[in-house]
Formats: structure tokens, sequence, C-alpha cells
């Protein structure tokens, strides 16, 4: 599925983010250092998914394009923390924040991230709208947080697992929804279907990525693959198969202990043998559908159809 051709009605608006997010630090020495890194690549999925969300509801306004660039500062500001937490090298294809210059000087990078998504929202003069994206940062840094708490932890509970990822990455899909709200003035009905709307499609995109993992190639995921199991993180795949296969819990268990990467494959087959996989792509699938039928609500136009095809896109990436 061609990402392009589902951005194709909001081409001008992802142009225009590209732009005005190259162009988003003032600082001479800063601006070099962010353009030479993955920080302005990516697929840019937040914002799009924002730009085609308001379109298809009526907003029309080109300032559109400053809340899409505050939904990514934000989102490249969790990437940068994420990678030194993960002792990432590698994002995008190309080397991390990190690993080009220090985990000191990214720890800095991602927080100046953070205040200049802040700033930014501060500049529309909309109480309302920062206390929305205070909140939703606060949610992503607990979620951050709280999987730290509970790395190598074997006996995390499916019911904890959605908890987290729900305020790590849920959650910024879930401020598209809300600045959306904003934007056109929604009625709480409407408000609360669109903040369901963003928590459906972040959690599908969350667990598709701890899917791709333990499945997908390293070269089109663009960073290093099985780094959740290297860090101690447990996802939904690997919590159902140990559900069901005390020896693979045991093997995890003896994994954590060894650090042993003879093991990767021995792991993966058996979540896909006690059927991990295939619960957690059954999960996503139930989300999109009750995605689409809150889509099916509003009047169809392009900018809907092309929300359907993201959606598509999201559970069928293969990075």
């Amino acid at each position: 599925m061609n990402l392009k051709k589902i951005v194709a009605p909001v081409k001008k608006e992802v142009n225009d983010l590209e732009i005005k997010f190259a162009n988003v630090l003032t600082n001479t020495v800063l601006k070099e250092n962010f353009n030479n890194t993955f920080l302005t690549k990516g697929k840019k999925i937040r914002p799009i998914f924002l730009f085609l969300l308001a379109r298809g509801l009526g907003y029309m306004s080109d300032d559109i394009i400053d809340y899409g660039i505050i939904v990514e500062l934000l989102h490249n500001a969790s990437l940068v923390h994420d990678d030194i937490i993960d002792h990432s090298d590698k994002r995008r294809g190309l080397a991390s924040f990190n690993s080009i210059y220090s985990n000191d000087i990214a720890v800095l990078m991602g927080d100046y991230l953070f205040l200049l998504a802040n700033r930014t929202a501060l500049d529309k003069n909309n109480i309302r709208l920062l206390k929305t994206i205070s909140e939703h940062n606060e949610r992503l840094l607990l979620g951050e947080i709280l999987e730290g708490f509970n790395s190598f932890r074997i006996d995390i509970s499916e019911q904890e697992y959605m908890s987290i990822i729900k305020d790590k990455t849920a959650s910024l899909f879930e401020l598209v929804g809300d600045v959306t709200s904003i934007l056109i003035d929604a009625d709480t009905r409407l408000g609360n279907k669109l903040t369901e709307l963003g928590s459906m499609i972040g959690l599908s995109f969350q667990i598709i990525d701890d899917i791709l993992d333990y499945k997908a190639d390293k070269t089109r995921m663009g960073k290093p693959v099985m780094n959740d199991l290297v860090e101690g993180t447990i996802t939904l795949p690997l919590i159902y198969s140990m559900k069901n296969s005390p020896e693979l819990k045991q093997l995890i268990k003896h994994y954590f202990k060894t650090k042993d990467k003879r093991l990767y494959e021995e792991i993966r087959d058996k979540i896909e043998k006690f059927g991990g996989f295939e619960y957690s792509n059954q999960i996503v699938k139930g989300y999109m559908m009750k995605a689409k039928e809150v889509i099916s609500s509003f009047k169809d136009s392009v900018y809907t159809d092309a929300l359907n095809q993201l959606f598509d896109f999201i559970i069928k990436r293969a990075f």
C-alpha cells in the first residue's frame, strides 16, 4: 500500500509541514544538527492523521500546519528519549541522535523539543489547547516511565501492557482527536468519539510495532529488531504466548540471564507456535473495525476515504 497515494488529499499540508518543520529551530547550531539527523525524516503518520481528520470534519484553515508541527515535535522528542533508554544506534535507517552526539546532549535535545512543542501551542493563545497538550505530554512520559519500571517482568499482564501503551503511544494519537475536537468546536459526544478513535489507532500502531520487532527485516525497519527483548520489554505477542506455554516462560527467563542471541529464533518460533502473533493481529483488527465504524459516521469525502486507507496501511505495514 502506497502512503503517497493515501496522503494525496493533504499533499500540500504535508509539504508545508515538512518545510516548516525543517526550520522549526531558530538557533543556527541546533538547526544544523537537527536537520542532519533522523528528526526531519519519517512517515509523519500523526500529522497526516490530523490533517485528514480535521479536513474531513470541515476544518480548512491553514493553521492546521502549526498543530501538525506540535504533534510531530512531541513525537520526535519521545523518539530521542526512547533511543537513549533502549541504547539504540539506529532510527529510520539513520544514526540515532544519541549515537551521533551523546546521551547527555540527546536528553537535552529531547527536552528542548518537548518545550518547543508547548511554546508553539502557547502561541495559539488557547488555554484549552495548551491544557490538552500538557495532559497528553504528561501521559506520554508516564507511559515511558512505567514501561521502564516493568522491564524484565515476566508476570506482566495484558491489562498492564495495554495501560502502558495507551499512555506511551496512543496518547499522541488521542491528542490528534482532541485537537481536532477543539478546532471544530465539537460537542461532548463527538469529542469523546474522536478521542476513542485516536486511542484505537494508537493502540493498533503500537501492537503492530511490537509484532514487527520480532518479525520485521532490520534494514526495512530502519532500527534494531528484537530490541524489546534485549531491553526486557515484554509486549503482547510474548505475554499471550507465555500464558499458553510454561516452556516459553522458562526460555525467556533463561534468555534474560544469558542474553544469548542464539535463542532469538527459538523464541520467535515459540511465539508463533503458541499464537502470540495471531492473537495480537486479531486485537488490532478489532480496533480497526471499530475505528472504521467511527469514520463511517462522518460525511463521505476524499479525506474519510484516505483515513480508511491510512488505517489499512497501519495494519499492513512492514516497517
